[in-house]
């Protein structure tokens, strides 16, 4: 992998940052890029020309966007587990009617960050509307022919969970 990119979304801005190198890091790219009061297709082709104009290249680079806390809700919890379905489950259990929407409206996810010798897992569970990732997907897919070679790095949308999950490590 020859760079990081990080897209950051907030209202009103995206900002960017490469890291690049493999062995040395280095920050190559820091930039903000205005999206007050732009649509969404004005926001894709506002991406377009940022990164045709600083000929950002995708390839072999892991690309991240980062979703804002305020549009995600976090839980930490603890189970009686390690196994990754056996969490999955227990968690759609304890979250059944805690959340303030339907569970076919959200995505959910989870990360463990750490384990027990006593064979407890403790997680951080990330749940974001699905309108929420559907917008910010049709964003970045409208940008796939003039910026992407490769657009699989959403290769889930799970992309954004990952994303809320870095911030609180």
């Amino acid at each position: 992998m020859k760079s990081n990119v990080v897209f950051s979304i907030s209202e009103g801005m995206i900002k960017f940052l490469q890291v690049s190198g493999t062995q040395k890091k280095q920050v190559t790219l820091v930039d903000v890029l205005d999206t007050d009061k732009k649509s969404d297709a004005e926001i894709s082709e506002a991406l377009i020309a940022f990164i045709k104009n600083r000929r950002i290249n995708f390839i072999d680079s892991r690309v991240t966007v980062l979703v804002p806390r305020s549009r995600v809700i976090l839980r930490h919890m603890v189970f009686p587990s390690e196994a990754p379905d056996e969490i999955r489950s227990m968690i759609d259990l304890q979250l059944g009617g805690s959340i303030p929407y339907l569970k076919e409206e959200v995505e959910i996810d989870f990360q463990v960050l750490s384990k027990t010798a006593d064979g407890y897992s403790k997680v951080v569970v990330v749940i974001i509307p699905q309108d929420i990732v559907i917008r910010y997907w049709k964003i970045f897919f409208r940008c796939k022919n003039s910026c992407w070679l490769r657009f699989n790095f959403f290769h889930r949308f799970m992309v954004f969970v990952s994303a809320a999950i870095s911030f609180i490590q």
